[in-house]
Order: C-alpha cells, then structure tokens, then sequence
C-alpha cells in the first residue's frame, strides 16, 4: 500500500474513494479520447481491512479508448503488437 500520513481516513465530497483524471477536457475527441483519461479509486477508504495500518491502496486504470480496430486480429506474441503497446 501506499503511505497514509496526511491522507483522509473516510471518503469526502473534497477526497472522493473514486475519481478521474482528465488529461484534455477540451479534446476534440471528448473524454473518450485515447489516452486521455485515468479512472483512480482508494478502496481502502471505504474498507480498512483492505491495507495494513497507516496504509492505503490505490487502484488506477487506463481504459482502453482507442478505436479497436487498431489491434483487432493482431497476434498478441507478434513484433507488430509489441510494438504497439510500446506505442501505447
């Protein structure tokens, strides 16, 4: 887990247990643009059996926004592919 100290112990309407960051809200694509967004959550807020004492955890994530099309039928043990999410 990560350091607690300065960190709430509950959720708040100021410290949210989930939140998004938005790179560009003004993106011409909107929020769903690729790579544009990164859903976080701190369970541990909600449930403290989550992380030792003094702790949190904290949970990010990327979704994927980019157009499927792009990896679709791509061998995923392929130079191509890895390529791209070196990219990525």
């Amino acid at each position: 887990g990560i350091d607690a100290e300065g960190l709430p112990e509950e959720p708040s309407a100021d410290f949210p247990a989930q939140w998004a960051v938005v790179r560009d809200w003004d993106a011409p694509e909107g929020v769903e643009a690729p790579r544009n967004i990164v859903l976080c959550s701190m369970p541990s807020l909600i449930d403290k059996s989550l992380a030792p004492e003094g702790k949190h955890v904290l949970h990010a994530y990327v979704p994927a926004t980019e157009p499927y099309i792009e990896w679709a039928g791509m061998d995923r043990s392929s130079k191509e592919y890895k390529e791209k999410k070196e990219e990525a």
